[in-house]
């Protein structure tokens, strides 16, 4: 539920989340989307064999 409401609620709903002193989303991004992103697309090309 409070992904959903993070990530897919309206615009500004949250703009920053910190967890543990860091800050994990950033003007409602989260800091390590690229990077997330990036693994992300590399897997599923392994299991897709592109």
């Amino acid at each position: 539920l409070l992904d959903s409401l993070v990530f897919a609620g309206p615009k500004r709903t949250i703009r920053s989340v910190w967890r543990r002193g860091r800050v994990v989303v950033e003007n409602g991004r989260h800091v390590g989307r690229d990077a997330i992103e990036a693994r992300y697309r590399r897997a599923l090309d392994a299991v897709l064999g592109g």
